[in-house]
């Protein structure tokens, strides 16, 4: 309840920015974007393209009345370059007939490859820009950003809100991080943070897959953390339930679905981190060669589910010490609040590393099912 209170503030505030066009003629004169994706171009400039709606072609609008989601004509795509992203929108305003409002944008969308070189000097556009929404979504997606403003998903007239809605519903039920541009403004200006995740999408001509999240650290991406590995970032750095999960066991697997989450931290002079995390939730299928038909079965389910998660989590510090050497599970912002003399002792880029950090994993089976088995 507060969380949609808060979202309705926020969608509220988005409209502020119009209080002072009192009338439909003047808000007209503007060319609202939905949407905004930026590319690195051949000449090692920027390329930027907006997602604008067509409200002729929108169901409800005026004039000509719009087809089924994801209708062609729905949106129109215009783009801009230039060595700098302010040239890259005098461009697009010498193409639009109205200036530009961006205090509508849902989504902000980098290449993959431009995400990689560092993204700084754009983030720095958009902090300075009053029109700019704190509370939009970034993405990164594998290949151009452009192609991603093209999809026409079947459920959408306007792609934006597909993603949007999507990321949204997600977020709701404890299965993705949530992350707004905001956030990611204020991972880079804590000392404690500095390791911002934008969600990572693969895009395809009829829809977008969510495939994880784009790891930063700093202004580049380092890698990204699939959905199963995203589970430990979920509950370790966030106190969040995340996806189902599948473990296995003699004869077939238990898929279990998670819905409470506790985390402990323990911090030692080591420094070494000890994390303990218990989860309840339920059994949502089950095709071993033994039955839950009672409590010593029982016990057997949550040690089977537990060393999967404890599996899992071993991979992803693995991975975030020697592949990505980034602290994705925020370690460091812990040490930073709760024990500024190990933080003041030790320089973190350097000991994260090969710090010993360990994650233990406390299952709790609530409910098996309608039928025990």
């Amino acid at each position: 309840m507060k969380r949609r209170l808060v979202k309705g503030i926020l969608a509220l505030l988005a409209f502020i920015p119009l209080v002072g066009c009192w009338n439909a003629q003047e808000i007209e004169k503007r060319t609202i974007v939905v949407s905004m994706a930026i590319d690195r171009n051949e000449s090692g400039g920027l390329t930027v393209s907006i997602q604008v709606p067509n409200p002729r072609q929108i169901a409800g609008g005026s004039g000509e009345g719009g087809g089924g989601g994801g209708g062609g004509g729905a949106v129109e795509v215009y783009s801009g370059s230039g060595p700098t992203l302010e040239s890259a929108f005098e461009e697009l305003n010498r193409k639009s007939i109205y200036p530009m409002f961006l205090g509508h944008m849902q989504t902000l969308i980098f290449s993959e490859e431009l995400a990689k070189q560092g993204i700084a000097p754009i983030l720095d556009f958009l902090r300075r820009d009053p029109e700019i929404r704190r509370h939009m979504y970034p993405i990164v997606v594998s290949g151009n950003a452009k192609d991603a403003l093209t999809v026409q998903p079947k459920l959408e007239q306007i792609p934006t809100y597909y993603v949007r809605n999507s990321i949204e519903s997600q977020i709701d039920l404890e299965r993705v991080y949530d992350m707004t541009l905001g956030k990611a403004f204020v991972d880079l200006s804590h000392p404690g943070k500095q390791v911002p995740l934008f969600y990572y999408f693969k895009a395809s001509k009829d829809g977008f897959v969510y495939d994880g999240m784009a790891v930063f650290h700093g202004d580049k991406m380092v890698g990204a953390l699939d959905p199963t590995e995203m589970n430990i970032v979920l509950n370790v750095r966030e106190k969040k339930a995340g996806r189902g999960v599948v473990a296995f066991c003699p004869g077939g697997k238990i898929i279990f679905g998670p819905n409470k989450v506790k985390r402990k931290f323990t911090i030692t002079n080591q420094p070494k981190a000890m994390i303990a995390i218990e989860l309840e939730g339920e059994v949502l299928e089950n095709s071993c060669n033994f039955t839950i038909k009672d409590e010593r079965a029982l016990e057997k389910v949550n040690k089977i589910i537990a060393r999967q998660y404890e599996q899992i989590a071993r991979e992803v510090t693995a991975r975030a010490q020697r592949e990505l050497k980034t602290d994705v599970l925020q370690i460091r912002n812990y040490v930073y609040a709760y024990y500024p003399q190990i933080w003041k002792r030790v320089n973190w880029e350097t000991m994260f590393p090969h710090m010993p950090i360990q994650v233990k994993y406390d299952v709790n089976v609530k409910r098996i099912g309608l039928k025990a088995q």
